[in-house]
């Protein structure tokens, strides 16, 4: 076949090793933001349970406290305050 005919409704195609290959698009703006989020949620994933794990020893910590301070008011003031000349609480006295 030469290249001395009329042009064909056949798509050109080029050879690899020709050097004239069309760029690739570029990523569109979804494909762009699926890939930012990534990372983001895999941070969030991983912090997840070390992050409830705090909020729960904080709760239990609260609750803690206050049944402490409704059971015995009277120890929990005690192992609260100072002398005033002692730096030392008064239970390790």
């Amino acid at each position: 076949m030469s290249r001395d005919h009329f042009p064909s409704d056949r798509p050109a195609y080029t050879h690899p090793s020709d050097g004239s290959a069309p760029s690739p698009r570029p990523p569109t703006v979804t494909v762009i933001a699926i890939l930012t989020v990534i990372p983001v949620l895999s941070i969030l994933a991983a912090s997840f349970p070390i992050a409830s794990a705090i909020a729960l020893a904080a709760l239990v910590g609260v609750a803690a406290g206050i049944t402490l301070q409704r059971r015995c008011p009277e120890i929990l003031d005690e192992i609260l305050s100072l002398d005033a000349g002692d730096p030392a609480p008064a239970s390790d006295r």
